[in-house]
């Protein structure tokens, strides 16, 4: 409202974007960055910690400096730092803003994705998990033998407001560790077992089949798969570039032709 914007207009998000859009402008080399309307991250990847350092403080700066030009206020208790790492030995990569240190965060949230420091992703795994069974209480509410809702109606909630809990930018996390996805399939069991009102001994292949409803196994390759195929078709997909490259696995590895044996009849 200082600088003028009506609060609550359609307009006001539209200006606001056009507003921020200029801070990539202040992003050093070897610096990467990724701005979603007030949410911006920046980071730089290293063989060496000193080195990532030096580029990511260098944004830092100019990002400040960038705030100040255009009269905005960075809130310096939500920018947290982070290091991503493999290495058990830690070192120091305090970063500083408009000279005060700025806190270090080893599960940072960013767009509803929590992050932790080797990317194994089981923190928002967990996160998620009881976010869902919390939301299950309902389910059982609804569930009474007396006054409770039929299983179509059942099954609409699970689909509409439990699931999308659990596969939430799916895509990004989806490399996690079977153990930690485990979790989520345990709990949509028991979220069909509610629906179909069945027991506990029910095969999980026929409570998925009762219920007309996929694995989260296969809604998640379906969903990354859906994303790559977008990704590689569209220029301006800001994962254009990765999805082209070949992986390892995809490398095409040059063989001699074996020959063919030849049996005498």
């Amino acid at each position: 409202m200082k600088e003028g914007v009506p609060q609550g207009s359609a307009i006001s998000p539209t200006l606001f974007l056009v507003y921020i859009n200029n801070i990539t402008s202040a992003i050093t080399p070897y610096v990467k960055h990724t701005l979603h309307e007030d949410d911006f991250a920046i980071w730089s990847t290293a063989e060496y910690t000193t080195t990532a350092k030096v580029g990511v403080q260098a944004t830092v700066d100019k990002v400040f400096k960038w705030s100040q030009d255009w009269g905005l206020t960075i809130n310096l208790n939500k920018t947290v730092t982070t290091k991503f790492s493999l290495k058990t030995k830690e070192r120091d990569v305090t970063l500083t803003m408009n000279g005060q240190p700025l806190p270090t965060e080893d599960t940072p949230t960013f767009l509803g994705i929590t992050l932790d420091k080797r990317l194994t992703w089981k923190p928002h795994i967990q996160k998620i998990n009881q976010k869902a069974i919390r939301r299950s209480q309902i389910m059982k509410k609804l569930s009474s033998t007396k006054w409770g809702a039929n299983s179509k109606i059942l099954r609409q909630v699970y689909q509409g407001y439990i699931r999308p809990v659990m596969e939430y930018a799916s895509p990004a996390w989806s490399t996690a560790a079977t153990s930690n996805l485990t979790s989520l399939s345990k709990t949509q069991n028991q979220n069909l077992r509610i629906v179909l009102g069945a027991i506990e001994s029910t095969p999980i292949k026929e409570l998925h089949k009762q219920a007309e409803t996929d694995t989260l196994e296969n809604r998640r390759e379906q969903r990354t798969l859906t994303l790559y195929e977008k990704s590689k078709r569209n220029p301006t997909h800001p994962l254009y570039n990765i999805s082209r490259e070949k992986t390892k696995k995809q490398i095409e590895i040059k063989k001699k032709p074996q020959p063919c044996n030849e049996r005498k009849i």
